[in-house]
């Protein structure tokens, strides 16, 4: 059993009452740690958003378990052409939008156009390079024809879910992204949402049309916005929510022991931490914007670096001055793992969980690039600059905050003074971020099932919202190209190990640890079965 690493506030034990209100029949409350700033597919989705996502839209298959085999979805079945190029899609006849539309092939090839509309900016499109074209054949079958064989055909196809052309196609593809779709989204999925209270919460309603002759036997559910942890187990164990994901390690031992009415689930997760270092400077940056869009092979170049972080010996040092252990010991009693690369769901290697701790290294570097404390104030400085930077996480996160507090004190101990800012989601990634306003970044993603890091570090995604770092490598960006051209799965494992080395050789970030989801529900639910994919995955199987 977990132990508790520290006292729980006053103010929690006073939260938790001993009345407890009887949970609606019929109805899943869920907690959610922050507001999704939009449900619209076709733009990056936190996973908050893309866990609500996934209850109001369909793909064309549905991916297994083991990440690799396909269900049938919107699609009954597939068969490949003899020449292994093309794959015909058979639709099930009886899928209906929550408008009550019939969804048909003429919406896959609309969704297909869409995701690879260059205007658009999908973060997944290197799904699709090697999809040639996508023909509707008739209202129930589509044909993907591709232009060479590769291990993930089936899976470069399913990408994305479908999008309703009956909508979508009145709105301008430059104005998608302020539409009112994101906010009122219209799938097929087994839910359709019907009331969004602002900072509050998401209700869904079950979608009676829905194809699937498994209905959800849940009739409503409602995504209640919990911005505190704290707040998040009060209102778990006094029965005003149903159920909560990654409520932090530290009072789990709290719910278990004052509660048996509860479960807790631990299982494999596929979200990783890490900081960002921004590697070229804001004002260069945005200067050189508008050109770089323009012609990106001649203007990336000429981005100036940043004064600290432009430096790979600088990152290298930042790197082993971090106690990654101690992070996830500390924070998260033994739940996580340091890591010192990317964390992919699959590959030849294992994962890499050495800690990597190396202080001494770290000061020998930076004295070795010139950076010394010239004048005794306790802060290395270099040219008269002082080595201090500042480091932007998302607000209301605890464990990041945790994190920074850590990390205030590890630098320090080195000579660098760093300072922390914990701002709202949605002016980070909409502000912050893009702009470059930042030194650092600690964030975190999800691995993808498929990996490629051509979003994060790709030339060809230089100006897109999720490179966040400025990294640019010609070198790189050859091997992630022949990383998606491997032929085979072999080829595939050993394409990606070299890509793998070079980006923990060049770190653009620090990769700091990965860890297991946990999932706290009432026990009146039945059936639940969190996924690696999304702890709600699988709701529409879930009765009470």
């Amino acid at each position: 059993m977990l132990m508790i690493k520290k006292l729980f506030p006053l103010i929690f034990l006073v939260l938790i009452s001993c009345s407890k209100p009887t949970l609606e029949k019929d109805i899943i409350t869920i907690g959610l740690g922050y507001e999704p700033e939009s449900l619209l597919p076709l733009f990056p989705l936190s996973a908050t958003a893309s866990n609500v996502k996934s209850l109001i839209f369909n793909n064309l298959l549905k991916m297994n378990e083991d990440l690799v085999t396909f269900s049938p979805e919107l699609a009954k079945s597939y068969t490949f052409s003899d020449d292994s190029l093309k794959i015909t899609f058979i639709l099930n006849s009886n899928i209906y939008w929550h408008d009550d539309e019939k969804l048909t092939s003429n919406d896959v090839v609309f969704s297909h156009n869409l995701y690879t509309n260059k205007l658009v900016g999908w973060d997944g499109l290197s799904y699709k390079q090697n999809i040639i074209d996508v023909i509707a054949i008739d209202d129930t079958t589509v044909v993907y024809i591709f232009d060479n064989k590769t291990p993930f055909m089936v899976m470069d196809a399913v990408e994305g879910v479908i999008l309703p052309k009956h909508i979508l196609s009145k709105v301008e593809v430059e104005g998608l992204f302020q539409s009112d779709f994101g906010h009122n989204p219209i799938g097929s999925g087994p839910y359709k949402l019907t009331h969004w209270e602002n900072q509050q919460y998401i209700q869904l309603e079950k979608h009676e049309k829905y194809f699937n002759e498994n209905k959800p036997s849940i009739s409503k559910i409602i995504f209640k916005i919990i911005n505190e942890p704290v707040m998040m187990v009060q209102q778990i164990m006094n029965r005003e929510i149903d159920m909560a994901s990654n409520i932090p390690v530290i009072y789990l031992d709290k719910i278990s022991q004052e509660d048996s009415n509860l479960e807790i689930v631990n299982y494999t997760g596929k979200d990783y931490d890490f900081i960002g270092w921004n590697m070229i400077d804001r004002v260069s940056f945005n200067q050189l914007k508008d050109s770089i869009k323009a012609n990106p092979q001649t203007f990336i170049p000429l981005v100036e670096p940043h004064f600290l972080f432009g430096n790979k010996r600088i990152r290298e040092a930042m790197s082993l001055a971090i106690n990654k252990k101690l992070i996830t010991e500390k924070l998260f009693s033994g739940n996580a793992d340091p890591i010192n690369k990317p964390y992919v769901l699959f590959g030849t290697k294992q994962l890499n969980t050495s800690n990597q701790y190396d202080i001494s290294k770290a000061k020998e570097i930076l004295t070795e690039e010139g950076w010394i404390d010239s004048d005794g104030n306790g802060i290395l400085d270099k040219n008269g600059k002082e080595f201090k930077f500042t480091i932007y996480t998302n607000s209301g996160n605890i464990i990041r905050e945790q994190i920074l507090d850590i990390l205030v004190e590890e630098y320090g101990k080195i000579g660098i003074k760093m300072i922390p800012q914990k701002v709202e989601p949605n002016y980070l990634v909409s502000d912050i971020v893009p702009n470059k306003k930042f030194d650092a970044l600690l964030l975190g993603w999800n691995a993808g099932i498929k990996p490629d890091f051509t979003p994060l570090f790709h030339r060809s995604q230089y100006l897109h919202p999720f490179h966040l770092t400025g990294f640019y490598s010609p070198e790189f960006d050859d091997m992630n190209n022949k990383l998606l051209q491997s032929k085979n799965i072999t080829d595939f494992n050993y394409n990606l190990d070299i890509v793998l080395d070079e980006l923990s050789q060049n770190r653009p970030y620090t990769w700091l640890y990965t860890k297991n989801n946990i999932l706290v529900y009432n026990k009146r639910i039945k059936n639940v079965e969190p996924s690696i994919i999304s702890p709600y995955r699988y709701l529409e199987y879930f009765e009470l």
